[in-house]
């Protein structure tokens, strides 16, 4: 393997590295946002309950 094509590959798990950091940050954040409606909706479920 060539130094090009070896540059080539890391240039390539960088840019997996950088997608996978990102969806993982979404998931952080629409989990935290779904555990903050929760908090929200359950003082009212316990005043129906």
């Amino acid at each position: 393997m060539g130094i090009i094509e070896k540059i080539k590959e890391i240039e390539a798990e960088m840019a997996q590295m950088q997608k996978n950091k990102a969806i993982g940050s979404l998931i952080i954040h629409t989990f935290a946002s779904f555990v903050a409606l929760v908090a929200m909706a359950l003082p009212l479920l316990y005043t129906y309950l």
